[in-house]
């Protein structure tokens, strides 16, 4: 090959191997004459050599360096398609292999396509051959081709392990179990799922699991169960309802194990049941309660105390709608007044599961505050640990406790003819602890202490009541001494305060010694 000077190649040639130089497939330019004139970089680097000449003046000489394959097909020097392609016969996308000359095994793969250049008059010029490598992109489908036939050829063998595993799982099952493949067919179940459904082996085997739900379950299992989550390998606690041979509709929980092949296509599915029937049903008659309980009651979760439901007694008690209590917190219904009282609704319950009758304040719609004495209860609803909420409305009670209080008062205001168990009665009515513990304090005393501690009340001192009871003072001193052990004070103001205190005023009356003193009026 005699390759041109730059200031004898023709302009269109200069044009030509500028934009050649300039991409990355490989460029062979050839003459009519079949006389190759020119190559890129790219083209060399495809033949590995490092200069053009090295590919042959001529066709035939490049003959005479590569041996050519035209496809699959081996070919012979010289190679009629070589020299169709370089003689400007149109080719796209021809492959070519191409091996050294004494070379025992394919080295290049090449997609070649052929260029016509033609001057004014339409004659062909020269012919511009493209290459574009492909050997590795060939290499890598060789490899997935051997790969497919691998897989291909060890799949039955592994499908065969697969159903085996699953035909010894369900004879060893002690629950119900099934095991579906890819559409959902019935390969396999286990004796207690045959017993508790009622059929026999060779009824199920083979049809899909579907045909044994009720319609509204077989639907929601085809278009959400069935479609396993990206990389998801099991499905937990899915509700569904099964049909009995008998026609008796139960309902179930199932928990489905997935196996998927290499590219993530469901190939099997172990599903275990469980028997959830009796609790539907008791779940059932507890929502027939709840909403018909004449008593306000709700239900909210005990991790954050938002409220799931709420029946129409505490509706109708409150005035709020549905929408306006469920989804909120008890807080946001200010129905603990403080979060003391929140900490001690959740202790009660962490500690004994239950508590009861503690007074609380309920909002209405309209604002007003309601007095209820409210009971909670642990309870598992909504698929997560709950609590029961009761309300009692003791606001009227509340009413009338303080009606007759202020009843109580007014009646205590003159006890000079109330003797001292008709006063300890009446404090007893209108506090029953404290009185009740004053009375006990009270009777404790002995006539002449109770004459002593009348006597402090009215601001006596020891000189002055040793002269009204004609006691000398060390015996007075004496029984101050006594007193203020019993009642536990150390000083006169103490003494006076006890009394006080406790709601009674001690006045000692001279005319009534066999009395000695008289509980009057609570302060």
């Amino acid at each position: 090959m005699k390759p041109d000077a730059d200031h004898s190649m023709p302009f269109y040639r200069q044009q030509i191997r500028q934009i050649a130089e300039a991409i990355s497939e490989g460029v062979i330019l050839i003459d009519v004459d079949q006389t190759i004139r020119w190559a890129n970089a790219a083209a060399l680097a495809m033949h590995g050599v490092d200069h053009a000449s090295a590919l042959g003046h001529t066709i035939d000489e490049y003959h005479a360096n590569f041996q050519v394959k035209f496809g699959a097909s081996p070919s012979t020097a010289p190679i009629p398609s070589v020299e169709s392609v370089a003689a400007g016969k149109a080719q796209r996308d021809v492959i070519v292999e191409v091996t050294p000359l004494g070379g025992d095994r394919v080295k290049w793969v090449h997609r070649v396509r052929n260029l016509v250049l033609t001057n004014e008059s339409g004659s062909p010029v020269c012919v511009l051959l493209v290459l574009h490598e492909v050997t590795m992109d060939l290499q890598i489908q060789g490899k997935e081709a051997a790969l497919g036939q691998a897989i291909a050829a060890i799949q039955p063998q592994r499908e065969h392990g697969l159903w085996a595993d699953a035909e010894a799982l369900c004879s060893m099952a002690p629950v119900p179990l099934h095991v579906l493949d890819a559409d959902m067919r019935l390969r396999g179940v286990s004796n207690p799922w045959l017993n508790w459904l009622g059929y026999a082996r060779e009824a199920v085997i083979g049809r899909r699991l579907v045909e044994f739900m009720t319609p509204p379950s077989a639907l929601h299992f085809r278009s959400r169960v069935w479609e396993v989550p990206q990389g998801a390998a099991a499905l937990h606690e899915v509700e569904c309802q099964l049909v009995k041979k008998s026609g008796t509709v139960v309902d179930a929980v199932v928990s489905t194990q997935v196996t998927v092949d290499e590219v993530g296509q469901l190939v099997r599915a172990i599903g275990a049941l469980i028997d959830i029937t009796e609790r539907k049903q008791c779940e059932e008659r507890f929502a027939k309660a709840f909403a018909l309980a004449p008593v306000p009651m709700i239900i909210h979760r005990l991790h954050d105390c938002r409220i799931l439901d709420a029946n129409g007694a505490f509706l109708a008690a409150t005035g709020h709608i549905a929408q306006a209590v469920i989804g909120h917190t008890i807080e946001e219904m200010q129905m603990l007044d403080s979060a003391a009282l929140r900490r001690q609704l959740e202790g009660g319950l962490y500690a004994s599961g239950q508590l009861r009758d503690i007074d609380v304040r309920v909002m209405t719609v309209a604002g007003d505050y309601l007095d209820c004495a409210m009971s909670a209860d642990l309870i598992h609803a909504f698929g997560q640990p709950c609590v029961l909420l009761a309300l009692r409305d003791v606001t009227e009670c509340r009413r009338n406790e303080t009606q007759l209080f202020q009843a109580i008062e007014r009646v205590m205001q003159d006890t000079t003819w109330f003797s001292t168990s008709v006063i300890e009665k009446l404090a007893v009515l209108r506090s029953p602890a404290s009185a009740r513990h004053t009375a006990s304090e009270i009777k404790d005393l002995t006539r002449r202490e109770r004459d002593v501690l009348a006597l402090i009340s009215q601001g006596l001192t020891d000189t002055n009541i040793a002269g009204n009871l004609k006691l000398s003072r060390s015996t007075v001193r004496n029984h101050v001494a006594s007193l203020y052990s019993k009642i536990d004070v150390h000083s006169r103001g103490e003494a006076i305060v006890w009394a006080r205190e406790r709601g009674i005023n001690i006045v000692w009356r001279a005319s009534a010694p066999t009395r000695g003193m008289s509980l009057e009026a609570p302060l």
